[in-house]
């Protein structure tokens, strides 16, 4: 998450991060969450190879906590959520 934020924060759109860090099961901030990262990919699109290179780094502390989580998604509109833990709820 530190290197999304020093990312976000690089591209003014920090905010959205630390709301959801302060409610992470909040469908609103969650939403304004995405928001910001689609912007800030259209400022900056090698900003999604760092997001795919960030993921698959942190792929061996998933997998040492028994998380593996995957999804292909093709078309348009579509709305995924993956979630490991519990205590959790997604709302679409």
């Amino acid at each position: 998450m530190a290197k999304l934020k020093e990312e976000l924060s690089r591209l003014g759109k920090q905010e959205a991060l630390e709301d959801l860090r302060q409610q992470p099961s909040d469908a609103d901030t969650q939403a304004a969450l995405r928001s910001q990262l689609v912007k800030a990919m259209r400022a900056d699109p090698s900003l999604a190879d760092k997001l795919q290179a960030w993921l698959e780094e942190a792929k061996p502390q998933a997998a040492a906590l028994g998380i593996q989580q995957s999804v292909q998604v093709q078309g348009n509109d579509n709305k995924v959520a993956q979630v490991a833990g519990s205590g959790n709820s997604v709302n679409f």
